[in-house]
């Protein structure tokens, strides 16, 4: 899957779960937002990629409130 495409919906995925640091994507563009620390390490494990919230920082953006995310 496409990393644009996939970042895409990494973006729209943390304004949903505003409290996740971390979201993983599987080969096939399979987005998870892991419930645990746990949970992610065993994300990790399995060969998810991991994409990081502080990387997406500048294309996140604000919210309509001003507040960044």
């Amino acid at each position: 899957m496409e990393f644009e495409k996939i970042k895409e919906q990494a973006i729209e995925c943390f304004k949903t779960f505003k409290d996740s640091k971390v979201i993983f994507s599987s080969q096939d563009g399979k987005l998870i937002v892991p419930q645990t620390e746990q949970e992610a390490i065993s994300l990790n494990e399995q060969g998810y990629i991991a994409i990081f919230k502080e990387d997406l920082k500048k294309d996140l953006g604000t919210d309509g409130l001003g507040l960044f995310y």
